[in-house]
């Protein structure tokens, strides 16, 4: 576990808590899912895991980023991309619930 400081990664007292990487980043610049989900790790990991959002790529020249890198001594490197994207499991359910989510006219 790591407490306390480390040389090139700042101070931190946060501990029990997942290590945000840059220390100094500003989670109030990120978009808000994307910050409500770092916030989320952080609070849900111990102090073992480094939380790394918005890493910039450059593949054959074109720009994207990565949302999140999670790091783990012990459980390895995850890629984390976010995405409002539901997938074909949403429409299985379309019939089910698009009656209970419909605007209703003024009569109903």
């Amino acid at each position: 576990m790591l407490h306390g400081t480390s040389e090139g990664l700042g101070t931190w007292d946060n501990a029990g808590m997942a290590i945000l990487l840059p220390a100094d980043l500003d989670l109030s610049k990120l978009p808000h899912s994307e910050r409500r989900v770092c916030e989320s790790l952080m609070a849900g990991l111990d102090d073992s895991w480094f939380v790394i959002p918005s890493v910039p790529v450059v593949d054959d020249g074109n720009d994207g980023e990565i949302d999140v890198i999670l790091v783990s001594a012990e459980a390895g490197v995850f890629v984390v991309d976010f995405s409002k994207y539901y997938g074909s499991a949403a429409l299985m359910m379309i019939n089910e619930v698009h009656p209970a989510i419909q605007k209703k006219g003024i009569t109903d």
